[in-house]
């Protein structure tokens, strides 16, 4: 498995809401113990931080599990049709 976060392009949280809820195979959450997908939101205003140029800006943090890699990317490329 592997943990990433990608910026959102045209950032604001309905695009992430959108994006976050169309997907199917990625479980909403903050849990980083399991085997499964896992997908969430944040923002770095609400994160202690030095990086003051990287706030107000919307953030998606996979963690991809177990599933098998070619439905992730769909899911994925799917969910970036809402963007």
């Amino acid at each position: 498995s592997g943990l990433f976060s990608f910026a959102i392009k045209d950032s604001n949280y309905e695009n992430a809401a959108k994006f976050i809820n169309s997907l199917k195979l990625f479980s909403i959450g903050a849990s980083w113990g399991g085997c499964e997908s896992i997908i969430s939101h944040f923002t770095l205003d609400k994160v202690r931080t030095q990086m003051s140029w990287l706030k107000n800006v919307e953030y998606i943090r996979i963690s991809a599990g177990l599933e098998d890699i070619d439905d992730l990317i769909k899911d994925l490329e799917q969910g970036f049709r809402y963007l």
